[in-house]
């Protein structure tokens, strides 16, 4: 899996998220909590992509992540 892959980003997450609006809904979650994490700097987030989850790391937490049809928050 090429992680630098933008195609591949889409068919982890449409395969994770089947419904169209679903997948709206919980990528708007996970970019609020982008906009959020960035205002402590760039630096301090990342998303990870890997063969069935992404992931959003703060620092050296996990906040969200995403797998088959759930999204899972650390808090």
């Amino acid at each position: 899996m090429n992680v630098d892959s933008e195609q591949e980003a889409r068919q982890v997450i449409q395969s994770c998220l089947v419904d169209p609006q679903i997948r709206e809904w919980i990528l708007s979650m996970f970019a609020d909590a982008i906009t959020e994490a960035n205002v402590y700097g760039r630096d301090k987030w990342a998303v990870h992509l890997l063969k069935d989850m992404v992931r959003l790391h703060v620092g050296h937490y996990i906040i969200l992540f995403l797998l088959s049809t759930k999204l899972i928050s650390a808090g």
